[in-house]
């Protein structure tokens, strides 16, 4: 019998591997890549979904792809 994972949500990866990692603050990301503070937040309290919008925005912020945050 496998065990199913439960997928993770992308604000939890947001807000431990990078926000907390880099000592950003949501405000400071949201200033950075021009969206609303709240956005961020809500992400990072996994209240909402990631768009593409977001998610291309991070992706040039952190070097990463818009794939990594829409995949997760």
């Amino acid at each position: 019998m496998t065990s199913l994972q439960v997928p993770v949500h992308p604000g939890e990866i947001l807000k431990h591997e990078f926000l907390d990692e880099l000592g950003l603050s949501a405000g400071r990301l949201a200033r950075h890549i021009h969206v609303p503070r709240t956005r961020i937040e809500r992400l990072v309290k996994e209240e909402t979904s990631m768009t593409v919008d977001t998610a291309t925005r991070l992706s040039k912020a952190f070097g990463t792809s818009v794939e990594f945050w829409i995949n997760l």
